[in-house]
């Protein structure tokens, strides 16, 4: 009986600190817009980052955020919240939009080496849902795979059998793709091999090492991707191939 009470009593803590937060995030998302819309961004930013503590990761609190560092002109900064925005939906076309902006202010202009044009299609394929969504899809593309695998067993008529056997090849297919799309989504959220530049100038170095060659330089907000690190460097490379070493201080991973 006492194992009972202390469950309620757990279960109710748990409900009424929820609810709490709950109201909390409301709250200052409402604060938040009110100071927006007066065009007082950087309170506007303090309620938003309020929020980001204590509610995680959402695309539209990243846009959100964006969209004040934006009008602060911060620009780094707005390019990273709008880059951790696409990352949880690739295809919102104001993210995307926003993004566009921000980067007609960076001083770097990188020609993007062109991706293979499979790598391409199964972007554009993972990029249709969440992880969560296809894993549910996974779920019940195997649960159909189960009945039409039972119904060959099972059934004695021979139109049953193969439709059966015909669904059952098409879900097995559908399965596989929707267990690689939601592993491959999930990956590339969790991924901290972005970062975008924080600071105004970088050296990008041979090695890492201050006394290495300086092999380019870089602006604030352009967009690296991370391959290695020791230390307190990270080893990069950008859109056109080359790389370098680059000191930790001078980014944020996205």
């Amino acid at each position: 009986m006492k194992n009972i009470f202390y469950f309620i009593l757990i279960f109710v803590s748990i409900k009424n600190t929820f609810s709490q937060n709950i109201d909390s995030v409301k709250l200052y998302n409402n604060k938040a817009i009110f100071y927006y819309k007066q065009k007082n961004y950087e309170k506007a930013l303090e309620y938003y980052h309020k929020i980001e503590k204590m509610h995680g990761i959402s695309s539209a609190l990243y846009y959100n955020i964006g969209n004040c560092y934006f009008r602060l002109k911060n620009i780094s900064k707005a390019i990273l919240y709008y880059e951790r925005a696409l990352k949880i939906d690739p295809n919102d076309e104001y993210i995307k939009h926003n993004l566009q902006l921000a980067n007609a202010y960076v001083t770097d202009k990188i020609n993007e080496i062109a991706q293979p044009f499979y790598k391409q299609w199964f972007m554009s394929l993972i990029h249709l849902f969440g992880p969560d969504t296809w894993a549910i899809l996974s779920i019940i593309t195997f649960s159909i795979c189960l009945v039409s695998i039972y119904l060959i067993f099972v059934s004695n008529k021979i139109y049953i059998i193969q439709t059966s056997k015909v669904i059952l090849i098409i879900c097995a297919f559908l399965f596989t793709t929707c267990i690689v799309s939601s592993y491959a989504r999930y990956k590339e959220i969790t991924s901290k091999k972005t970062a975008i530049i924080t600071s105004d100038v970088v050296e990008i170095k041979s090695s890492p090492d201050e006394k290495s060659t300086v092999l380019f330089v870089l602006h604030e907000g352009t967009k690296l991707f991370i391959t290695n690190e020791y230390e307190d460097w990270y080893e990069i490379k950008i859109a056109d191939g080359n790389s370098g070493w680059i000191k930790k201080e001078h980014i944020e991973i996205i």
